[in-house]
Order: structure tokens, then C-alpha cells, then sequence
């Protein structure tokens, strides 16, 4: 019956082609055999039981805050942080108008006025904490005023809030061209991004999103470790014992043989991260809510031109961890199809996601460019979804995101056409 359903799901997408019926078959039983494999099992519950973590260590550094009936104060955090947060929140929710944005400062100016810095908690809780996320707003305004913290909000006026998003787009026009200069091509192309970004920015309860967004690179992290771990013992434990001498002298072997473990190998990789990345996504809904992924990424990037909310930021970096997945897969299959040794593969790949994770210290732009162009490259996306790294040939500005995803894809092929030429030319020596 398996057989039976694997040879309609290959006629159905490959009809014509040169996979027939005895190919499935055997992309089946190559399935079978890695999926009840082990070590497989364990790599996925390892993998998962972290992805199941990795949400909760999102939520460090949110604090809630509730006033207890004998008036002392209790912070909360972790998801109870979280919780009281977004419901602190939903005050403001909607557009974040000039209006809205003055309303914010001038009931601070007038907490300030009175109290000073010793607000009390019950007012702070119930004032302060609900407009904090868009006082942390206008403050990345006022830095060039000198204003560091919320005493940058007390300089504020009427008139200057009117114009706050006036005021933002000189900045970051005047941050592009410090950035870019004046007359590059990148600059052009970096301007009409700004042009795109829509104000006044939509408000809703964001906190934990750009923690989370972040830390999908971690899911691609483990799902790269844990692809790997499977990839580089696909041809070399054949080599080890021999068997591929066999296989190879077979009706199946060498060619066909070379493509089912690939195929079957980058199947497996691929699952293993969509498996974690939905567990990992169900339990951000869970504990952040699904409204803060509308909230432009300028809440955490204030000078960032790129027009993206969250939600855009989280599933670009998904789609791409996915393709750097399936990049890094074939790259260790290519590399298991060299060495005798397991270890060679995974050590090799291993240390180009350490040099990608430590490519950000580095301030060259040829070891930026190497960095973006390696099949690692995607682990580090959601950086540079931020940033406005450009890539300039002539005339020509290539955001960095583009390079990525592009250099990511076209490795996935080019590594697998060479995992299948050095298997078939290997000789043991």
C-alpha cells in the first residue's frame, strides 16, 4: 500500500520525467530506513524539546507589574509578564496618530511635573506601563536633541509631535546618506523602501515579537545541526563498510542511487525543521498573540527604511531558514561524498555556521560579502532584514537579503549535482 501510494505521488508530480516507478520505491524504503534509524529519533526529540523552550526564553526581560491588596508591588514575569503586559497594552492599540503620541507625553510631562522621578506604583503601574512601548518610540526621536531615557520626552512640544513623522523622515533620510551616501545607487534604492513605510505606525501589544523573530534563527541553527548530524554519514559510512561498492555495481546504483539518498536526505532535513519551526510558532502565538506580528519593525529599529511589520520579518525568515536548511543539507551530502569520515563533514559545516553567527562583529565588506554568499548564510536573516547592506555592481544596489536567498537556492542544486559526480567517481584508497 506504501508503495502503492509513493508511486502515485510521483507519477502525479513527475510525470514525464525521469523517475519512474521503481525510483519511489526506492525513495521510500530510503525514508524507512532514516526515519527508524536511532539516531534520527532521538536528534528529532531533542530538536523539538528545544524549539519548546526557546519561546519561554523570549520572554526574559518582560515584566508585568500588580499591586497586591496589601499595596506592596509584585512583578511578574515570564508569560504571566507577558499576559499582564498586552493586557496593559491594548489601551492604545491603533494607529499611533500624532494625537495619540501627544496625549502619551503630556500625561508623563504632568505625572513628571508632580511627582518627579518618584512616581508612585499604583500610578505608574496604571499610567506609565501601558504607554511605555510608544514612549520608547518617541524617545528614539529625541536622541539627537542629546535626551537619553524618558527625560528626552519633557523637552518635547505639541508642535513637535505634530511633526513627529516629518521629523523621522529627515532622519532617516539624513541616516541613509551618512550611511550610503548621497549619490550610490543603494541610496536610491534605500530611499524608495523608506518611501513605502506606512505612518502613522499601527500599535498593538508587540512585546516578546522581535525576540521571537530573532530567535528563529536559532530554530534554523538546530535544525542545521541536526541535518547535518543525518547528511554526513549518507555516503561516507558506506564507504567505511564498503558497501558502496555493491551498491554501485547494482542496477540501481551510482546515479539513481546517489540521487534517492539526496533526495531522501534533504526530505528529511526539510520536515525536521518545519516540524520544529511549527512547534516553536504555535507556542509565540500562545504566549505573545498574534496582533503584535502587525506592528511596523520601526518599533525596534527606529531609523530602519525597510516597510516591514513583524509578520513579514517572521515569515521571511522562516522561508529562508528553510532554504538554508535544505543549502547546508546538500552542502554536507556533497561533502560526505569526499570524505571517509563522518567527522569531516560535520566539522566543516559546523564551522561555517560559527563563522556566519561572528560575520556581524566583522567590519569588511569582502567578509560580508563571503559571509552572504555562503550556503550558512540564511541562519543570520533576520539581521539583515533590518539593515541596509547592499550589494552594488555598476549602476546596480542588490539588498543583502536578495544575495542571500538567491546564493542559498542556487547552492541546493550545484551541492547535490557534486554529492552525486564525486560518489559515482569515488574510489576507496
Amino acid at each position: 500500500m506504501e508503495q502503492l501510494l509513493s508511486i502515485l505521488v510521483w507519477r502525479m508530480f513527475f510525470s514525464g520525467s525521469i523517475w519512474l516507478e521503481r525510483d519511489a520505491i526506492m525513495l521510500t524504503f530510503e525514508l524507512k530506513r532514516i526515519l527508524r534509524l536511532r539516531s534520527t529519533i532521538v536528534i528529532l526529540i531533542i530538536a523539538l524539546l528545544l524549539a519548546c523552550v526557546l519561546p519561554f526564553l523570549s520572554t526574559i526581560g518582560i515584566n508585568g507589574y500588580l499591586i497586591e491588596d496589601s499595596g506592596s508591588l509584585q512583578i511578574l514575569s515570564g508569560y504571566d509578564g507577558v499576559k499582564s503586559r498586552r493586557e496593559a497594552e491594548s489601551t492604545y492599540e491603533g494607529l499611533a496618530t500624532p494625537d495619540i503620541l501627544w496625549q502619551v507625553i503630556n500625561n508623563y510631562q504632568t505625572l513628571h511635573a508632580e511627582y518627579g522621578d518618584n512616581i508612585p506604583n499604583e500610578i505608574y503601574i496604571k499610567e506609565i506601563v501601558p504607554a511605555e512601548t510608544l514612549m520608547k518610540l518617541i524617545v528614539s526621536g529625541s536622541l539627537g536633541q542629546g535626551q537619553y531615557g524618558y527625560e528626552g520626552l519633557l523637552a518635547f512640544t505639541q508642535e513637535d509631535i505634530w511633526n513627529f513623522y516629518e521629523l523621522r523622515n529627515g532622519a532617516v533620510e539624513q541616516y541613509l546618506i551618512q550611511q550610503l551616501g548621497g549619490n550610490s545607487s543603494a541610496y536610491q534604492v534605500a530611499k524608495r523602501m523608506a518611501g513605502q513605510v506606512r505612518v502613522p505606525f499601527a500599535f498593538h501589544a508587540c512585546q516578546g515579537w522581535p525576540t521571537a523573530c530573532g530567535n528563529i534563527s536559532g530554530i534554523v541553527m538546530i535544525a542545521i545541526f541536526a541535518g547535518c548530524l543525518l547528511s554526513s554519514r549518507v555516503f561516507s559510512v558506506e564507504y567505511q563498510s564498503g558497501a558502496y561498492l555493491i551498491l554501485k555495481s547494482a542496477k540501481n546504483g551510482c546515479q539513481k542511487l546517489a540521487k534517492v539518498k539526496i533526495v531522501a536526505s534533504l526530505i528529511v532535513s526539510g520536515g525536521l525543521y518545519l516540524a520544529i519551526l511549527l512547534v516553536y510558532s504555535l507556542l509565540c502565538v500562545f504566549i505573545f498573540g498574534k496582533d503584535g506580528l502587525n506592528v511596523p519593525i520601526q518599533f525596534a529599529s527606529f531609523l530602519s527604511p525597510v516597510p516591514f511589520t513583524f509578520r513579514d520579518v517572521y515569515i521571511l525568515s522562516a522561508c529562508m531558514g528553510l532554504i538554508t536548511v535544505l543549502a547546508m543539507s546538500a552542502f554536507t551530502l556533497f561533502l560526505s561524498s569526499c570524505f571517509v569520515s563522518p567527522a569531516f563533514p560535520i566539522a566543516i559545516s559546523w564551522f561555517l555556521l560559527v563563522i556566519q553567527q561572528l560575520s556581524g562583529s566583522l567590519s569588511a565588506e569582502w567578509i560580508q560579502l563571503l559571509c552572504d554568499i555562503l550556503p550558512s548564510s540564511g541562519s543570520a536573516v533576520y539581521g539583515e532584514l533590518f539593515r541596509i547592506n547592499f550589494l552594488e555592481i555598476g549602476n546596480i544596489a542588490i539588498w543583502s537579503p536578495c544575495v542571500i536567498f538567491f546564493t542559498n537556492l542556487l547552492a541546493i542544486p550545484v551541492c547535490s549535482i557534486l554529492a552525486i559526480h564525486f560518489y559515482c567517481c569515488y574510489k576507496l584508497k
